[in-house]
């Protein structure tokens, strides 16, 4: 699914971001759990646990962590898809406004102003 933005001029840092979280996840996984275990092992781990946002909070400053990794692979898939259902629309948009439509719907929000001067670029 990652290679689809081969295709795609300019979107190298997507791809190499959705990447980094799998390569994270995978790396961090432990055989027979969920991702959601893993999850809960992490924020336990860092002195909470579901739902406990200060153990949230310390794991979304760490480099490699699992939850923030599977968060932003997440907000990736919905890249993605808001990108693909710019595609399929009747409208004879280009490929550019496609991209741009599809992040203004997906990850735009989750972004500080220099990020999404890369996306406006």
């Amino acid at each position: 699914l990652i290679t689809i933005f081969d295709a795609l001029p300019g979107m190298g840092i997507v791809k190499s971001d959705l990447l980094g979280n799998a390569d994270s996840l995978w790396r961090l996984h432990t055989p027979g759990a969920t991702l959601q275990q893993m999850c809960d092992a992490e924020l336990e781990a860092l002195g909470g646990g579901p739902g406990c946002r200060a153990a949230a909070k310390k794991a979304s400053r760490r480099d490699g962590s699992a939850c923030t990794s599977l968060l932003w692979l997440c907000r990736a898939l919905r890249l993605i898809e808001a990108l693909l259902l710019e595609l399929v629309k009747p409208l004879q948009a280009s490929l550019k406004e496609c991209v741009t439509a599809g992040y203004a719907h997906s990850l735009r929000k989750h972004h500080n102003a220099l990020v999404r001067g890369v996306f406006a670029a």
